[in-house]
């Protein structure tokens, strides 16, 4: 009855069945065994947040970043939290700090939801970072992602490449690929998808995609 990781796994049990008020239970739970838990407050914000009580969400994320500043997650959830208030502004800065501090997966899957006007904000925050990291490929990269999940390829293939120059990476050679062949330029295409297996020549996914770009060619 003392082990605080018991309840966190029911907890994780209880989320999955929708079962909120018990998951909130087994977090309390676990804050009370160890006060000051990042994980029990990280479970109640999630569980606000699934019932789009953003506001108490936020609560908690700002109380685990009390605790942890360096938390990403904390970062990344509370993203999601102002995405539902429509604080995009709060949001954006968020997703940011979440990905400055590594390549949060929460953050990750947000970039995707985030739609103009709000993606101007999000990329000229992101050209900020570029600015103070200049040797860093990781903010031409996600501004690349950026623009491809805004579906303006021309501009996500400048970001890629700019990305590619400060270090050549298998991903990125793969997402110039897709980006390329959604404009149907099959050529460029194969010569990026042909850039990834030079890093990279056992990667079956890359393998298929060159295949698929030969077909569509």
């Amino acid at each position: 009855p003392d082990q605080s990781s018991l309840y966190e796994r029911r907890a994780q049990v209880y989320y999955e069945q929708r079962k909120y008020d018990l998951a909130d239970l087994d977090y309390k739970k676990m804050i009370e065994l160890k006060p000051g838990d990042v994980m029990g407050y990280m479970g109640l914000g999630r569980n606000a947040n699934e019932q789009k009580r953003w506001q108490d969400a936020i609560a908690q994320y700002d109380y685990v970043l009390k605790l942890a500043s360096d938390y990403s997650s904390g970062y990344a959830f509370r993203a999601e939290s102002y995405m539902g208030l429509q604080k995009w502004n709060e949001a954006t800065d968020d997703l940011v700090s979440a990905l400055s501090l590594g390549w949060d997966r929460k953050a990750l899957r947000l970039l995707s939801e985030v739609k103009e006007p709000n993606t101007t904000i999000l990329i000229a925050k992101m050209k900020v970072q570029a600015a103070k990291h200049p040797n860093d490929m990781k903010w031409p990269y996600l501004t690349g992602l950026v623009y491809e999940y805004g579906d303006d390829y021309a501009k996500a293939i400048k970001a890629y490449s700019e990305a590619n120059a400060k270090d050549p990476s298998s991903l990125v050679y793969y997402r110039l690929a897709s980006c390329h062949a959604a404009l149907g330029d099959f050529t460029s295409a194969m010569q990026a998808i042909d850039g990834a297996l030079k890093i990279d020549s056992t990667d079956v996914d890359y393998m298929s995609y060159k295949a698929n770009i030969g077909a569509a060619a």
